[in-house]
């Protein structure tokens, strides 16, 4: 086979691989707009996938130019490659943005910080629009693409805008309290990771496959599909986990081996908080309670919403630290009602069991617990309910 078969084989496989790539960055956003909930998070996210799209378009155009496989004038050839640069740099500011948002981080908290962080790419963007004329970022000759003197500085700038945050997430991690939290931070750093081995891959292997758009892609997916996992295991009301992920967490504990805490809990006189204050007021009161209940628990445990006003803690330790880990719920919760000003205290009934070898199946161990929580209960019910509505 001489040379110009295997450009043209290279060229036709290239192109497809982009195409297959920019299809499924399409389907991935058609999906997105049609099964996710709109808002200013998800706008950023659609973002980045619309200049990978086009980052993606923009690769078959190179495939197309740079494997002879069709003849482009100059211009045309500039266009394409301005494209590509213009969407590579969006789509990690992009990015940049949803993730900063994501994590509730102060650079994207005021104008200020904002216009300090969007300057840098409009710098780059507008350098990567003159340089058929400067050739600051680079130029073509003879259809080649040649790198300019500050070629560097967009991808760069690029790198630094992803692996910064990614980065930054994996770091916020290990200080969150509950593994949903940390799941969703460590999702942030997957892309950052992803783009740092695909691009390493890109600069080894040259441009011989558009390995870059296709990690992009294959992250983005992954990433979608941990979105969606979320939205099955995640409450929608307290943002914690549900009954669902609650038991596949126990059935690990049980397969592990290891002994544990389950800890069931609910609100005491909550039925009562309903009537008197209205079912938003009570809805309030789980997303505070559960918010004081995730903040109180140290690294390791597990935090479930078990269904209506009932909670469930897992974890390890000895009955003395687990005894001194339920009053400080009860102590942030405390704390919680206070800063929030309901006109009502909120508090909770707790009963705890450790599985050990007399508890077999986690009904049993359910079971156990929340005996031990309604014995816990009759022993306050005389008094919490009436407090718990009293202005």
């Amino acid at each position: 086979m001489d040379t110009r078969a295997t450009l043209a084989m290279l060229g036709r496989e290239y192109c497809v691989i982009s195409a297959i790539c920019l299809l499924s960055l399409l389907s991935i956003l058609f999906f997105i707009r049609k099964n996710l909930e709109s808002n200013r998070v998800i706008v950023h996210f659609e973002l980045a996938i619309c200049f990978s799209a086009l980052g993606a378009a923009m690769d078959i155009c190179y495939g197309l130019r740079e494997f002879r496989l069709v003849t482009m004038t100059n211009s045309v050839a500039y266009a394409t490659e301005i494209a590509y640069s213009v969407s590579s740099i969006l789509a990690s500011f992009s990015w940049f943005i949803y993730s900063e948002t994501m994590q509730g981080t102060r650079l994207v908290g005021s104008f200020r910080r904002r216009v300090l962080c969007t300057l840098p790419m409009v710098l780059i963007v507008a350098g990567t629009l003159t340089t058929p004329w400067t050739h600051y970022i680079f130029y073509l000759q003879d259809g080649v693409y040649c790198r300019g003197p500050f070629y560097l500085l967009h991808d760069l700038l690029s790198v630094f805008y992803v692996e910064f945050s990614g980065f930054g997430a994996l770091i916020r991690s290990f200080n969150k309290n509950y593994y949903t939290e940390r799941n969703q931070l460590r999702l942030l750093f997957i892309y950052s990771a992803g783009i740092a081995v695909t691009l390493g891959i890109q600069v080894i292997a040259g441009s011989v496959m558009p390995f870059l758009t296709m990690g992009i892609t294959a992250i983005l997916a992954i990433i979608l599909v941990r979105m969606l996992q979320q939205r099955i295991t995640v409450d929608a009301l307290s943002r914690i986990n549900n009954r669902f992920a609650l038991d596949h967490y126990l059935d690990l504990k049980f397969k592990s081996g290891e002994p544990f805490y389950l800890v069931m809990m609910d609100v005491d006189g909550f039925k009562q908080i309903n009537d008197r204050y209205g079912h938003l007021t009570g809805d309030r009161v789980l997303t505070l309670t559960a918010s004081a209940i995730a903040h109180a628990l140290p690294s390791g445990y597990f935090v479930a919403r078990y269904g209506g006003d009932e909670f469930s803690v897992v974890g390890s330790g000895t009955e003395e630290e687990l005894l001194e880990l339920e009053q400080s719920i009860r102590d942030s919760l405390e704390t919680a009602a206070a800063e929030a000003e309901l006109g009502f205290p909120v508090t909770l009934s707790m009963g705890h069991f450790r599985r050990d070898d007399s508890i077999a199946t986690i009904p049993d161990l359910i079971r156990a617990a929340d005996e031990n929580l309604y014995r816990s209960k009759n022993r306050r019910k005389s008094e919490l309910p009436r407090k718990a509505v009293r202005r």
